[in-house]
């Protein structure tokens, strides 16, 4: 495994239309092993390891769960988080590319939510 882990819309690349939609649908489950959550201006951010179905090469998707600042942050406090280790996980649609912080450059991702146990 090499560090930096790529971000998912390039390993995707060939599944993220023009438009954004990703097709066809991707899922993935038991994503836990690498699981993080950050306060975002625009929402809560789920960062996620995730592995390509062609060469099993490990990236990072980046979940948008838009929300106001006050319940990001109380999301965050009180580790309440709109996705866990087990829940399926299904990749909707490219929202944008942003610079972080640390001048690292990412894709955020609208994804859909299944709950599991």
């Amino acid at each position: 495994m090499t560090f930096p882990l790529k971000d998912f819309s390039v390993v995707f690349k060939n599944f993220i239309n023009p438009d954004g939609t990703v097709s066809p649908s991707i899922s993935f489950t038991s994503i836990g092993d690498f699981l993080f959550f950050s306060e975002d201006p625009d929402g809560l951010i789920a960062t996620m390891r995730v592995h390509s179905f062609e060469d099993d090469e490990p990236c990072l998707l980046t979940a948008l769960f838009p929300m106001s600042p006050a319940a990001s942050r109380k999301a965050c406090k009180s580790k309440r988080f709109p996705v866990k280790p087990k829940d399926i996980v299904s990749v909707k649609r490219l929202i944008d590319e942003v610079t972080g912080r640390s001048g690292e450059t990412y894709s955020r991702f609208q994804v859909e939510v299944t709950r599991v146990g």
